[in-house]
């Protein structure tokens, strides 16, 4: 597989392992659940630096039904841990993990608090320099409530991979999870999130576009590439 790949003249960054999170196993009360998960994350770990990976995205569970505030911090404590074991294979593997905070995944703040103290709280308890965040501009558009740019400032840098495209503060309405759309047609300030990439990540690797639910996915890819394409240049970061 590696070798098609290259063949192609493409690279391998990475892997996803969302299709492994299921509903709540990273969360399960059952703590046999939770290392079964952490196994088969390694799994795919070892796959992946097989095909020459160095970065894997993690995806949080699902909120299910209403929590209580004990119960979402009780959950969280769970995510915390296992994510914590996790990021430790990863560390040892050499890859980079990126968990993803959604609107309407664990992370979300679960009505308690704002979703950036639950990032940082992951972030600043597992220890270990392979955990960094997936910075979807739409999900955390939707997250901080129009101010990407306040959340990126506050994660001091711990970012590793970013998923580009322009939100309303609208959702999907299939999953839940926050619109990616055409740039012009929301409210994010490209040009501005950018320059705080700049400024807080410089040395940033990847900028994926991303049209994750929209209905013209290849049009909307094709001009919000190249709208990104012109504010990098405008502010002169390449």
């Amino acid at each position: 597989m590696r070798k098609k790949y290259l063949d192609m003249g493409l690279e391998i960054p990475g892997l996803q392992t969302g299709h492994l999170t299921g509903l709540d196993r990273p969360i399960s009360e059952n703590p046999d659940d939770r290392r079964q998960y952490v196994a088969d994350v390694d799994a795919a770990l070892a796959f992946d630096q097989a095909i020459g990976g160095v970065h894997s995205t993690l995806t949080p569970p699902f909120m299910m039904g209403e929590y209580t505030p004990a119960e979402y911090d009780a959950a969280m404590a769970r995510y915390v841990e296992t994510i914590g074991e996790v990021a430790a294979r990863a560390e040892k593997r050499g890859i980079i993990m990126a968990v993803e905070p959604e609107p309407n995944l664990i992370l979300n703040g679960g009505k308690v608090r704002e979703p950036i103290e639950d990032v940082k709280h992951l972030l600043d308890s597992v220890k270990s320099k392979s955990l960094c965040v997936l910075f979807d501009v739409c999900h955390v558009n939707y997250l901080s409530h129009g101010d990407p740019s306040g959340f990126l400032k506050k994660l001091q840098g711990r970012v590793s991979w970013v998923h580009v495209a322009d939100n309303d503060m609208t959702l999907t309405p299939t999953v839940g999870t926050a619109s990616h759309i055409e740039f012009g047609k929301g409210n994010v300030d490209l040009k501005k999130l950018m320059s705080t990439f700049k400024q807080e990540v410089p040395n940033l690797k990847w900028l994926q576009i991303d049209t994750w639910e929209n209905p013209l996915p290849y049009e909307v890819a094709h001009k919000n590439k190249a709208e990104l394409v012109r504010v990098l240049n405008e502010i002169s970061w390449r």
